[in-house]
């Protein structure tokens, strides 16, 4: 099945000719941004997975107002949940789509058809992505993308019209989607600061709280940088009649078994001055209905967890899809329709305006006068919404210009090994935040966990940015760009060309025989 070149393929023809005599800049530093900016919104993931995170986060264990180095870290903290939540994931999806219509249109180039082998590539995708999942990170998006990538690729096999059709389906299950999750109880947000991250998004998707695979509302998540908010179900500031909670009683609660007797609830109520009620609440809190805390201390122990919870664990991949159905295909319209090309500047001022003129004015409005019932809306809608607008300035900055300058080319280079940058972030923040690692968020005194985990972040991204740069020198694909790119090869050769050869030799026989049956 393959669509032909059209005229609405025109302008993306230009970008494509364009971008094979040199890189289009813009779309590497949009990429690169992209990383970066998940880098920013995972590392809270990694930094609250300690239990004395978790002992300040219930709200019991000294005064909140100095919880996170004062009113400085406050709005810092709130800041990050606004600019991290949502935005950067939309865009890497946005980004995604545009990357999928290169391919189409280089294929077409070549005179192959559409979607030919790329199928093998999104499978591979999937592939990488459970790899990714069970051995790093509970919270992979590639597995969805390779998902969604196999709908889309089979979609812009079809007229423009269709395609259309499409986009306007995938962005109405989107919204079905979104309104499904806010609708659903539990779902809305008990923050009071700005911005609901993904623990709201969620609901009960596994969140890594010290390895618990399904925090309590409250607890932030996957780019929620931590507010202070007491958890839902644990008892609130006061419930222990001013009994100040210490760090002790979190390192007890986490060795205490999931099948814990009353007699052991209540001896370690009476150590730490507790009721067995009290106990109970903050088992129930953190535990997820009960049981024992999972620590990050056995990495293969959490390999293990991750085995026997992936279906709980691959939660948001529907919600991903929907996203992705239509936001790949919107990328792959405006990359059709000029945005990168010079000429494409009143496009862009569309695109900008949307972003930043209507999504983002939703976005804060969702997250300050509406941020009880419309954490769902914010992270997955409106933060898309504001993506937009940053891929159309980021295309209006580079739409005449070859050079990315420095920033620009720190940016570039990740850009180019963002699938390597995107996996190798998470392997090294669990390294340094995990106890199997280095144990940092166990570490991390609780009113420097702000400033320590940017600090770790600066860190990170500065060796992604010149690690990519020093690989580049050498090789023109990161290493798993350069692993998927032989990979794809290997099954291209030996697994379908074969097939393929198989099927026109069973049409060509059956052509023969309906011959000789004719005559």
């Amino acid at each position: 099945m393959s669509a032909p070149v059209t005229s609405t393929d025109t302008a993306g023809a230009q970008a494509l000719a364009l971008s094979t005599s040199r890189r289009l800049v813009a779309l590497d530093v949009l990429r690169g941004l992209a990383i970066l900016g998940t880098l920013l919104t995972n590392i809270w993931l990694f930094s609250s997975s300690s239990v004395s995170s978790l002992a300040d986060l219930g709200g019991t264990g000294g005064e909140a107002s100095d919880q996170f180095g004062g009113d400085a870290a406050r709005i810092v903290d709130q800041l990050l949940q606004f600019v991290t939540d949502g935005k950067w994931i939309g865009l890497l999806t946005i980004m995604f789509g545009i990357g999928l219509e290169i391919q189409r249109q280089s294929a077409l180039r070549r005179g192959e058809t559409w979607p030919g082998t790329y199928p093998w590539r999104a499978g591979l995708l999937v592939l990488e992505g459970t790899l990714n999942y069970v051995f790093i990170f509970e919270f992979d998006v590639l597995m969805g993308y390779g998902l969604t990538a196999l709908v889309v690729a089979a979609v812009l096999a079809t007229s423009p019209k269709a395609q259309k059709i499409w986009l306007w389906i995938g962005l109405a299950l989107h919204a079905v989607m979104i309104t499904v999750l806010t609708l659903l109880p539990g779902q809305s947000s008990s923050r009071s600061s700005i911005g609901a991250g993904d623990a709201a998004a969620r609901g009960n998707a596994p969140a890594p709280v010290n390895g618990a695979t399904a925090p309590p509302n409250g607890v932030p998540a996957d780019g929620a940088p931590m507010g202070g908010a007491p958890m839902e179900g644990a008892p609130a500031d006061g419930a222990t009649g001013g009994q100040e909670i210490s760090q002790q009683f979190f390192a007890d609660l986490e060795r205490l078994p999931s099948d814990a007797s009353p007699e052991q609830v209540q001896a370690l109520a009476t150590q730490h001055g507790l009721s067995p009620e009290e106990v109970q609440q903050f088992l129930g809190a953190v535990g997820n209905g009960g049981g024992g805390l999972r620590n990050t201390e056995s990495y293969w122990g959490m390999v293990a967890e991750r085995l026997e919870t992936f279906v709980a664990g691959r939660f948001e991949i529907p919600i991903m899809f929907t996203m992705g159905l239509g936001l790949f295909l919107v990328g792959a319209f405006l990359y059709r329709k000029g945005l990168f090309l010079p000429e494409g500047k009143k496009l862009r001022m569309k695109v900008i305006a949307f972003g930043f003129l209507v999504g983002l004015p939703l976005d804060i409005a969702c997250r300050t006068l509406w941020a009880e019932t419309t954490s769902s809306l914010s992270h997955y809608g409106t933060s898309s919404m504001v993506a937009f607008g940053v891929l159309g300035l980021v295309a209006a900055f580079y739409a005449r210009r070859t050079r990315t300058g420095a920033v620009g080319t720190g940016l570039s280079w990740v850009g180019r090994m963002a699938m390597t940058c995107y996996v190798l972030q998470n392997l090294i923040c669990s390294v340094i935040f995990y106890d199997f690692g280095l144990g940092l968020a166990g570490k991390l005194p609780a009113e420097w966990n702000t400033w320590g985990t940017l600090a770790v972040y600066v860190g990170v991204a500065l060796f992604l940015v010149f690690g990519s740069g020093l690989w580049l020198r050498r090789f023109s694909r990161g290493p798993l760009e350069m692993l998927m790119h032989r990979a794809h090869r290997g099954l291209v050769a030996k697994v379908h060309v074969p097939l393929a050869r198989r099927r026109r030799e069973r049409r060509r026989t059956r052509a023969e025989s309906s011959a000789v049956t004719s005559e």
